[in-house]
This record gives C-alpha cells, structure tokens and sequence, in this order.
C-alpha cells in the first residue's frame, strides 16, 4: 500500500494574520520606495490633524531634533511644496552653484492647482506658459519651462503621479529675445582704447582668449605661461569653485600682444606669488566682478556707446571674430571651454556682410541672371 496522499490544505503556511480586511505582505527584502524614508524619519506628519510634538532622532552618535511650530508639522500635504524645492537644489547643485540656508521659490507650480501635483493637465501648464510669454523674455520662459518638465520628472520617479504632464510643453514664440549683439573689430578697438589698464586687460582676455569673467577673476599668477592660461578655477557670486563643465577645465592659448600685456600689469602687481590672483581686491581675495564692472568700466564703454557690450557679448564677440579670421569651430570651442553645438547656436553670429559673400557666390557659380 502506497503513501497516503497529502491533503493540499496541509500544505498552506500557517496564518499569522487573522482577518480578511488587511492584507500583509510577509517579505523581508521587498523595499517600499518612499515610504521607508518617511516612516523613519518623519519630518512631516501623515496626518491631516497638527502634530506639535517635538521629535528627536539618534543615530550613531549624531541627533537631529524637529520643535513643529504652533501650526504642527508639515503634513503630507506638502510633499509637493517639499519635492520643488528639492529639485531646485538639485539644480543649483548640478550647476556647481552656492546652497544657502535659504531658498527663495516662485509658486508657479505650487499654487496653480488645488489638488497638487496629480490635478495639473498639460493644457493648463501650457496655458501658464502662454501667459508667461506675454511679459517675461524667452529665456525666463524657457526655463520655467524646464523646471516644470523637471519637477514632474522628480514625481513621477517617486510615484506621486503616473505620468508627466510636462512633457511636451513648449515655448512660446511669442516670448521676446534678446538680440545677441556682437561688437565688430572697429568697436572691439574702441572698447580696448576706452579702458584704463587693469580693465583692459581684462577686456582683452574675454574678447581674445574667450575667457569667462569667473576664470578671469579667478586667475593666479601660477597659472599662467608663456603660451597658455591654465584654467582650472573660476569664481562665482564670489566663492571659489572649479569651472563651469568638465571642457571649462582647459589650456587657453593666449596671443602674443596679449602676453605682453600681462608682463606690462605684473610690474604693477603687490605679488606675483604662484598662488597670488592676477587681480586681487584690496583684501588680495579675487577682485569682483559685479564691483568691476559696474565701477570701473560701464561708465566708460557707456560713454562710448558700449554699455551693451557686457561680458556675454565680449566672449560672443571672440566666437564671431575668430569664425571670420577663418578658425575651425572645434579649436573655437576647446579655446572658450564648451561644446561645438554650443559655440556654433549660441555664440557664433555671422554678419550679413560674410552672408552677402557667400550668396553672391552661389549665384555666380550658377550663372544665374
């Protein structure tokens, strides 16, 4: 006589949860994505009523303690408010930018919809960049643009909502921009005779070597040679920090008529030490940018007729220079410390007057009458 048969029924693992109405998933490794994070440390309350118990969190040695304000913690209702705010540090972040202890938002995203982040439609976010358009420039609504493409991202990621809305969210054309102004070579010349010695030094260094205000502001005596600036800091909003990309970490050529103006500007410098700055402030921190502009050459370019040629147009203007003086958009891109794309759209512009060339030249190789 053969084995009994097993009963299937004795086979089942045995119930550890009476009750049909929860159900309870009994695996250890399977991780709840963002839930965990919250359970753990809770800096919002998940429930609608106020919560103003003070919290305090211990971990190996290091505490973090939360004192809620009479309105109690922020609730999970805030989760919106908290997630924009994070995508904007992430921002900063990725742009090698400062994080203070503040950060200042607009409620573009925040406010537009009462139900949060899951009642926005694509036709209202485009409808608020029509609106937009109307009175900011391209460039701001472009950028709004952005970030609402990114703050959905980030939600989508974490699983608040099923898909972006954002998407395919476009700028309008009707947003104005901004005319990219180049000087040409008599106004380069004007620009250069205008400027005492110090600015224009600096000048020549935007318009020749392609330089950014922040690596010209961040330049050591250390740093330059006899062919080259060696470019590996920059500064912005005043602190010290690496280049902008990984290509603005580069070697650029500096032109023989410009060298001789560093040799002239060392004679007067207070020290030439390696790690000294080429133009040092009177604390011999970097010299600032803003402050130099504004005090000591706006008011003379603006006398010239230059105030527009700010920085940007400077470094615009070695782009569109050195394409008509024949160079190869690759070694223009590697010199100024970012991409072909980028040098050729957005700082390269070509003059009518090298179109007018070239047009006449298709017609005369076609013959046309």
């Amino acid at each position: 006589m053969g084995p009994k048969t097993p009963n299937p029924d004795d086979q089942l693992v045995q119930a550890k949860h009476g009750g049909g109405d929860l159900f309870i998933c009994d695996v250890a490794d399977a991780v709840l994505k963002d839930l965990i994070p919250q359970m753990e440390h809770p800096f919002y309350s998940l429930s609608k009523k106020p919560e103003t118990a003070i919290r305090r969190y211990e971990h190996n040695g290091n505490w973090l303690q939360i004192v809620p304000s009479v309105k109690g913690l922020a609730t999970i209702y805030d989760k919106d408010i908290l997630i924009y705010c994070i995508s904007q540090l992430m921002e900063k972040l990725k742009r090698n930018e400062q994080v203070g202890p503040r950060l200042r938002i607009t409620s573009y995203a925040c406010s537009s919809s009462p139900t949060g982040l899951t009642g926005f439609r694509r036709d209202e976010l485009q409808d608020l960049l029509d609106a937009k358009a109307k009175a900011l420039s391209f460039s701001v609504v472009d950028h709004l643009r952005w970030d609402l493409k990114q703050i959905f991202d980030m939600a989508v990621a974490e699983g608040l909502v099923s898909r972006n809305p954002a998407l395919l969210l476009f700028t309008p054309k009707e947003a104005a921009k901004r005319e990219r102004r180049v000087m040409n070579g008599k106004e380069v010349q004007t620009c250069f005779a205008v400027l005492d010695r110090r600015e224009r030094l600096i000048a020549k260094l935007a318009v020749l070597a392609g330089m950014r205000p922040g690596e010209i502001f961040a330049l050591r005596w250390g740093q330059l040679t006899a062919t080259y600036a060696d470019i590996r800091q920059r500064v912005y909003r005043g602190t010290l920090d690496t280049p902008k990309t990984d290509q603005s970490t580069r070697k650029a050529a500096l032109s023989q008529g410009l060298l001789a103006e560093i040799e002239a500007w060392r004679a007067f410098a207070l020290s030439t030490d390696a790690d000294a700055f080429v133009f040092p402030s009177e604390k011999l921190t970097p010299l600032s940018r803003d402050n130099c502009w504004r005090r000591n050459m706006l008011p003379k370019l603006e006398a010239a007729g230059l105030g527009w040629a700010n920085f940007q147009v400077m470094r615009r203007t070695h782009a569109t220079l050195m394409k008509a003086v024949g160079a190869e958009g690759k070694l223009v891109a590697d010199q100024m410390g970012h991409s072909l794309d980028v040098n050729q759209n957005v700082y390269t512009q070509s003059p009518v007057e090298s179109r007018l060339g070239l047009v006449n030249k298709l017609e005369e190789s076609l013959r046309v009458q």
